[in-house]
């Protein structure tokens, strides 16, 4: 049975939105990862502070802000599966 190309290794191609996210290590993707998690537990935590669930504009831009960090979370776990399956 012969091999072609360098190698019989089947390698998957880094999705698009996943490509910017290349120079970094799964270690720092790890890490980046625990971040956006704590930053999210943080935000969250901000709803029951009263300047913040008083003021309608308040509690928007901190609904828009969690939801733009989770959005950031999803990316690196797709970026760490795809670094792990590769």
């Amino acid at each position: 049975e012969k091999k072609h190309g360098r190698d019989a290794r089947v390698t998957t191609k880094t999705p698009g939105h996943l490509k910017h996210l290349n120079k970094y290590t799964v270690e720092q993707i790890e890490q980046m990862i625990t971040e956006h998690e704590l930053e999210v537990a943080e935000m969250q935590d901000l709803f029951a502070a009263p300047e913040v669930y008083q003021s309608r504009d308040r509690l928007t831009q901190l609904t828009a802000d969690i939801d733009a960090k989770k959005q950031a979370l999803q990316v690196l776990y797709e970026a760490w599966e795809h670094r792990m399956s590769s």
